[in-house]
């Protein structure tokens, strides 16, 4: 007869996991609290006045250095409005609109056409 004793790991393990829990919980909440308040990490935006050079602008919105935080604040830089769905689902044409192609382009003062 063969007693079985419940597996306990040793106090180093233990200690070790403790410590990955907690380091992982702290940075984890670290990144909540920068993801509540929408701040982007390259600081944009940030204190009053924010710096000339950490100013987002409707000029300088779409700039690869200032395009997430201008994403993630679109309402803060141009009016928007919300959008509500429609009560039933609204089913599309299924026949194409005649005489679309035909309709003409003008592309930089040029026009085309079919």
């Amino acid at each position: 007869m063969q007693i079985h004793r419940r597996f306990t790991p040793p106090r180093r393990g233990r200690r070790l996991a403790g410590t990955f829990a907690l380091a992982s919980g702290l940075a984890l909440a670290a990144t909540v609290a920068a993801a509540a308040d929408g701040a982007a990490p390259t600081g944009m935006m940030q204190g009053f006045p924010p710096p000339a050079d950490r100013i987002v602008d409707k000029a300088n919105a779409f700039t690869p250095a200032r395009l997430r935080w201008a994403l993630s604040n679109t309402r803060l830089l141009a009016p928007t409005a919300g959008i509500r769905h429609a009560a039933a689902p609204m089913p599309l044409p299924e026949q194409p609109v005649p005489g679309l192609d035909a309709l003409p382009v003008t592309i930089g003062g040029e026009t085309l056409t079919p």
